[in-house]
């Protein structure tokens, strides 16, 4: 029989599986050992039905009024387990444990939480390379100690709101239920992808925000391929970061499985390098994931387009640091992908309306084809979370081809009633210049 023996609290669960039998007498969970094995390959549906089992667990737990609280974990103690278990499984409630038990307050030990949320992270992303390796129980143990981890989360953060600390403003990236069903929800091939973005980041989808969809995103055209062969994912890993630095961007080229990373900040571009999991946990990995079969697409890389290109973009953005310093400000550019809220309303949109010149034009972010009257948006930035300048008043900064013509085009206002935000040229002469310089 298999053996997790814990100290101090009883151990309660709510896995209703035969894999483990909970003796409330001795204090441990047993597995038969019979349903002990392994398997040469995992498949996508072995993988799906492995997602499903947390998804059961984390929805029927309650995360409003949670069954563990940080002090009771702490008492509970470390866990000892037999031989039998798989090695991953009592290192990772070990690396729970250390982090755990120098937990005292969320003013003074955050880390200790993040160290825990890249815990759990990695319980997914090591399931899902070792599933062919693990057992019936040493699953439901993983997904136990996922309780206790993201009971953990939850508590600490609530802690941070309620004490208005900074970066902690919204519950929206722990909610774990709903990150998991949205994964659930896509179909096998973008499921297939995502997962494998997931394993070569480390960031599972299970704990961070992911965003997916054409529609939702711009393709650089500084990528090696046509845009039409990637499909692109973004993942939250900076779960206490406010501004668009917490997100990445990863491009999943179809034809060959390669993977790219991007920043929504900047334009920047590179190979994801794979995360080196056996160099982490000090032993080896063996990913029995299924290697990625190519796709029947073409291969020849695209010519360079001769509209705006990441060159211009690049030379705006290192134009507008030393422009922004002479001014006291400091600005993020933003996309349709990552828009703010500046004075209530989102900007910038993929296609709007913005008043401008005494009247209503349509205007689109980085648009293919225009008709002769609509202005197309190169590029937008903002200051409005300058926390650093005093002065109250904040801008919104369009840079525009209008029929033909660069404009730099600026807002200081919110939206009117119709919900349409009023523009007009910057007075700004060498941010103009800096712009039509490069356009």
């Amino acid at each position: 029989m298999k053996k997790l023996i814990l100290f101090g609290l009883m151990f309660v669960t709510s896995f209703s599986g035969m894999g483990m039998i909970h003796s409330s007498q001795e204090n441990y969970f047993a597995q038969d050992e019979n349903l002990v094995f392994a398997e040469e390959a995992v498949s996508i549906q072995k993988v799906r039905q492995a997602m499903e089992l947390w998804q059961e667990t984390v929805q029927s737990y309650s995360l409003d009024n949670p069954q563990y609280t940080i002090a009771s974990l702490q008492q509970m103690g470390p866990a000892n387990f037999d031989a039998s278990y798989h090695w991953i499984v009592p290192k990772l409630y070990n690396d729970y444990y250390e982090n755990l038990i120098e937990y005292h307050s969320v003013e003074e030990d955050a880390d200790h939480i993040g160290n825990l949320r890249e815990i759990l992270s990695h319980s997914f992303g090591l399931e899902k390379m070792l599933l062919a390796e693990l057992s019936q129980g040493d699953q439901e143990a993983l997904n136990q100690l996922r309780l206790f981890i993201v009971s953990a989360i939850m508590e600490s953060y609530q802690a941070g709101i309620n004490q208005n600390l900074p970066g902690y403003f919204l519950l929206e990236g722990t909610d774990f239920a709903k990150n998991i069903e949205k994964y659930l929800a896509l179909d096998d091939q973008h499921l297939d992808q995502l997962i494998r973005i997931s394993l070569a980041s480390s960031y599972a989808p299970e704990v961070y925000r992911f965003g997916f969809g054409e529609d939702m995103f711009t393709i650089p055209e500084a990528l090696e391929y046509p845009s039409e062969q990637y499909e692109i994912y973004t993942i939250t890993n900076g779960v206490f970061v406010q501004d668009i630095g917490g997100t990445t961007p990863y491009y999943f080229h179809i034809p060959s499985g390669k993977i790219t990373e991007g920043h929504l900040a900047s334009l920047e571009l590179h190979p994801l390098i794979d995360f080196d999991w056996s160099e982490v946990y000090g032993r080896v990995i063996n990913n029995y994931y299924p290697n990625y079969q190519a796709q029947s697409l073409s291969t020849e890389p695209k010519e360079q387009s001769l509209s705006w290109s990441s060159k211009q973009k690049q030379a705006l953005m290192t134009a507008v640091k030393d422009w922004q310093a002479k001014m006291g400000q400091k600005y993020e550019f933003v996309t349709p992908e990552t828009p703010l809220n500046f004075l209530g309303g989102d900007l910038p949109l993929q296609s709007m309306v913005i008043h401008l010149d005494g009247q209503e034009r349509k205007a689109y972010y980085q648009a293919e084809k225009l008709n002769n009257d609509e202005i197309d948006v190169l590029m937008a930035m903002t200051d409005i979370r300058d926390q650093d300048n005093p002065r109250a008043e904040r801008h919104f900064y369009l840079f525009v081809e209008d029929q033909g013509v660069p404009r730099v085009l600026i807002t200081m206002e919110g939206p009117d009633n119709s919900a349409v935000h009023h523009f007009k040229d910057t007075a700004n002469v060498e941010l103009y210049q800096l712009f039509k310089s490069i356009y």
